[in-house]
């Protein structure tokens, strides 16, 4: 059986101040600024309760499909969620539109409130003066270049808080494509994308180790599914301990342990299996009743983003 997740997304804005073309907010959005979500307090409090449960000590990324900065009670939501999870390494990824000309003030405020990781990605045509301001400081705050130092701590590694006060500067992704093997593009289940159906024969790792969590409090399959086309629950009707192990997450397991993409929203993305791959636990091959079930979950679900409905074939059942 999958153990408890190795790293949670926590999703505090929907929307963004930019809207990048290789980004799967290109699904729901069709300009900057457009329509942006804030998580509730009433989601923020239930995540305060039922974390404490499943992941007390784990790696926290605030970013997914939103600019995470742009939340106006950002400062409270950090300092309540670290309350409750004093252990756990916290991380905040912005494109730091917000930050400009108060670089160094505003990320103190952050680390204040109990961000121990700043991700800084830099994109034109904001980079060079992002670039001037975060390596200009010169407070205690610790500044590294994700390529050019070669004592970057990685930001995708849970370092149990032996690292705070760090800042580590990604360069825009879209002028360095592939300039590092973790730093690659993909289409993000076809939301950065044209929805092109591509049904590869390739596992995936992360519905077996990320937790991913939207603003609305939705549990979806993974952060790839901007649209909200599987769903396995909601925070603020289960917890997130009958959701992690509940049959929903459990089939769709089942399926992409089996080399199959062939669902929603799996059926359109080209990410690689992921990590550790042979590190899984081993899972059967899906059942007739798992491939129902994540059918059936596809079919009581309106994709947000206008995609097809792709369900699941009734094969390699035992």
């Amino acid at each position: 059986m999958v153990s408890n997740p190795w790293s949670v997304q926590i999703e505090l804005v929907e929307g963004c101040n930019r809207l990048c073309s290789f980004c799967g907010l290109n699904s729901i959005r069709n300009r900057p600024g457009q329509d942006i979500c804030f998580m509730n307090e009433d989601v923020l409090l239930a995540l305060c309760k039922q974390l404490v449960d499943i992941c007390p000590a784990t790696r926290y990324e605030f970013a997914m499909h939103g600019e995470p900065t742009l939340h106006p009670g950002l400062q409270y939501y950090i300092e309540t969620l670290r309350s409750a999870l004093p252990k756990a390494q916290f991380q905040l990824t912005t494109n730091g539109k917000t930050l400009v000309g108060r670089m160094e003030h505003k990320l103190r405020v952050m680390f204040d409130a109990g961000i121990d990781i700043v991700v800084l990605d830099t994109y034109y045509p904001e980079r060079d003066r992002l670039h001037a301001e975060v390596f200009g400081m010169s407070s205690d705050i610790k500044v590294y270049d994700f390529y050019e130092d070669e004592e970057c701590p990685s930001p995708y590694t849970n370092h149990h808080r032996k690292l705070t006060n760090v800042v580590i500067v990604m360069d825009d992704i879209s002028k360095r494509q592939g300039a590092s093997r973790i730093r690659k593009l993909n289409n993000q289940a076809g939301n950065a994308g044209d929805g092109t159906l591509l049904n590869l024969k390739k596992k995936c790792t992360l519905p077996f180790r990320e937790l991913t969590i939207r603003c609305d409090g939705d549990v979806c399959i993974c952060c790839m599914d901007v649209g909200h086309e599987y769903v396995c629950g909601n925070v603020l009707e289960s917890t997130l301990m009958d959701i992690w192990y509940g049959e929903q997450f459990e089939a769709a397991r089942k399926v992409l342990y089996s080399k199959r993409r062939d669902f929603n929203p799996c059926v359109r993305c080209d990410s690689s299996a992921g990590t550790r791959v042979g590190l899984l636990p081993l899972y059967e091959s899906p059942s007739l009743k798992d491939i129902r079930i994540v059918n059936t979950v596809i079919s009581d679900t309106v994709p947000r983003n206008g995609f097809p409905i792709v369900l699941c074939t009734e094969e390699c059942h035992v």
